[in-house]
């Protein structure tokens, strides 16, 4: 016959919590954050709260630089970042704050967003470019490009 013994603490308050050991793999829980670290001790995953209220999680790639950004807003707009090693946007996929219509986003190698795949305010699908005052305008195909298509 096995026993199992149960363990009554009642209320208990700390300040952070450790499950593993020191180095390598192990997982910490304060309150403000969940971390998930691999066995070479790089942090790999944190989910946390910001101090605006903003749920957020981080995948981590070996070397503890976020590569995969994800949050919701409390308007209910949510967001996935991909960036590259230098911690600058590769891609970003978002809901717009007014009616959360999706949009992608492609950036250039410093980060920048440079054309946007989204739906029109008539629901259908548009491209957007970034102009020199940084604003939002549709992308037109020239005459030249339109030949090449056709």
């Amino acid at each position: 016959m096995t026993r199992s013994k149960e363990l009554s603490l009642g209320k208990m308050r700390v300040d952070e919590i450790q499950i593993g050991p020191e180095t390598g793999a192990h997982m910490t829980l304060d309150p403000s954050a969940l971390s998930l670290y691999d066995a070479n001790g790089h942090e790999r995953v944190s989910l946390f709260v910001e101090k605006d209220g903003t749920p957020t999680l981080l995948l981590k790639d070996g070397n503890s630089r976020t590569r995969l950004e994800n949050y919701v807003g409390e308007d209910g707009s949510a967001q996935i970042r991909i960036m590259n090693g230098e911690g600058k946007n590769v891609l970003r996929l978002y809901t717009d704050e007014d009616d959360c219509k999706p949009i992608i986003a492609l950036c250039d190698s410093d980060g920048k967003e440079i054309l946007e795949i989204m739906l029109n305010h008539e629901g259908k699908p548009a491209l957007m470019v970034r102009n020199q005052e940084d604003h939002r305008v549709p992308w037109v195909m020239t005459a030249e490009a339109k030949e090449v298509v056709a």
